[in-house]
């Protein structure tokens, strides 16, 4: 997705456009919705990204949707037991989406918590759980 890089959030307002459009396109798949969602959160519009929480709380009531997803929008809201929660879920699924625990810079928020230090072991990250490339 073009617009990830753009989450910081000097250049979020600039990234939530191409999250609409990408959005609409996908018919509204619960992953461009976590990056939509986090670029309103990085924009300052907490409102939208709890809306958006909601959105994809509500298709998980229907169809898959990968826990990591709505840990990510759990950060968004500033949620971060919750996103704690939904990883662990996460992990439980086998979720792909783990391979970037380690990297992904969205995560730093969680990196002191005990919780994410015992996820990232149990992962099989060990010692390497506070790096961040």
């Amino acid at each position: 997705m073009r617009c990830q890089p753009c989450l910081a959030p000097s250049k979020a307002c600039a990234a939530i456009e191409e999250l609409e459009e990408a959005a609409r396109l996908s018919k509204r798949q619960p992953y461009t919705l976590m990056h939509l969602g986090s670029a309103s959160a990085a924009a300052g519009d907490a409102f939208a990204a709890r809306r958006i929480r909601e959105e994809v709380r509500e298709l998980a009531e229907h169809r898959f949707v990968s826990s990591s997803v709505i840990a990510m929008l759990e950060i968004a809201v500033g949620n971060l037991n919750g996103a704690l929660d939904a990883f662990e879920v996460a992990a439980r699924q086998r979720s792909p989406w783990l391979s970037y625990f380690l990297c992904q810079p969205r995560l730093d928020v969680l990196r002191g918590e005990p919780r994410f230090q015992s996820l990232a072991s149990w992962l099989g990250f060990g010692s390497a759980a506070t790096l961040n490339p």
